[in-house]
């Protein structure tokens, strides 16, 4: 694969696809070993599927996906991943039944309130993005990592809020680091600070 990739024959547009075609070479090795326990095949099989996603194969990641909940239907990890398989792919009824089923199996798991809204936001329900926003931000950790504070702004503005009350809306949802990482820069150049 590097030979490949060093010699132009391979086209990976970012680092991350390199990182995912990579890894399925290692993934897919583990799974034709046949040696997996059915937990560890639906884990190997949830990682398959997002790497999968993140080279753009979401139909191929839903089989992935699908192929671990058949080994282990209460895998709160699969039914998140295909929640977010299904937003790549645009199928909003499966991003809710999905979502639903996640926060059964793992009530205290934020990050898939991240997955719903911004289904509701790419299909224009600014109130329930929103929501789903603040909820995810209840969490220490998603705050920390930013994101989820930018779809906030970003639903904030599509609703119709100007710039200042946009930014004064996410305020309160700012990291605590010293010097934040990545996306941070991308929230301060949208809130006019950079």
């Amino acid at each position: 694969l590097l030979a490949k990739l060093r010699k132009g024959d391979l086209h990976l547009a970012t680092q991350a696809q390199a990182a995912a075609t990579m890894k399925l070479l290692a993934l897919d090795k583990a799974l034709d070993s046949d040696r997996l326990t059915p937990p560890l095949r639906a884990q190997v099989l949830v990682a398959k599927g997002i790497a999968l996603d993140n080279l753009g194969k979401q139909d191929l990641g839903r089989g992935a996906i699908e192929s671990a909940l058949m080994l282990d239907p209460a895998n709160a990890e699969a039914h998140a991943a295909l929640a977010e398989n299904a937003l790549g792919r645009g199928d909003d009824a499966m991003v809710l039944r999905e979502t639903a089923e996640t926060l059964k199996l793992s009530p205290s798991r934020t990050d898939i309130y991240l997955t719903r809204g911004r289904m509701h936001y790419l299909a224009g329900a600014m109130g329930p993005a929103r929501d789903d926003f603040l909820t995810a931000l209840q969490s220490r950790q998603e705050v920390e990592r930013i994101y989820g504070t930018i779809w906030l702004y970003l639903a904030n503005r599509r609703a119709g809020g100007d710039a200042g009350k946009a930014a004064e809306a996410v305020h309160a949802f700012e990291p605590s680091a010293t010097y934040p990482e990545w996306p941070f820069s991308v929230l301060q150049l949208m809130e006019g600070r950079t």
